[in-house]
């Protein structure tokens, strides 16, 4: 049903609604996460860590916990990377920092939008602009810095 990669491993959504980690040896399943079908609305994997965006809220998983971020049911995952969740909700798009749990705001955007997040900064559409900030200046208050 869809993939995120990364440097140690996939992640990998099956149809009955499993997340799947495998490492590159791709000999064994390294974490299987148990989901109802159609349940996970995103995702993204870190080794055997996966964050998890689902129609009631966005959760950390590891092989023996689950922790709810409580950002509500209308949240979406945008991305994760560092300890910081990105995820939209309504107009905003927000970073859910870990493992503090501050919560900030980080761009305001007419919906419907899209957006993604990674090391490398967010990206983000708005109307017809497709808008972008490099990741030191994202938190930045100075509107020349906004990226669009």
């Amino acid at each position: 049903m869809a993939l995120a990669g990364e440097t140690v491993g996939v992640a990998v959504l099956l149809a009955n609604g499993h997340l799947d980690i495998v490492r590159p040896s791709g000999k064994q399943v390294d974490a299987d996460y148990d989901y109802a079908p159609g349940e996970v609305q995103a995702f993204r994997s870190v080794g055997l860590k996966a964050i998890v965006s689902t129609k009631d809220d966005i959760e950390i998983r590891t092989p023996t916990t689950t922790t709810p971020l409580g950002v509500g049911p209308d949240a979406r995952l945008v991305g994760f990377a560092d300890g910081n969740v990105v995820y939209a909700r309504g107009s905003e798009i927000r970073d859910h920092k870990q493992p503090s749990g501050e919560d900030v705001v980080l761009r305001r955007v007419k919906p419907p939008f899209l957006a993604e997040f990674d090391r490398g900064g967010l990206a983000w559409t708005t109307g017809r602009h497709v808008c972008f900030s490099v990741r030191a200046f994202i938190a930045s208050a100075d509107p020349r810095a906004a990226g669009c």
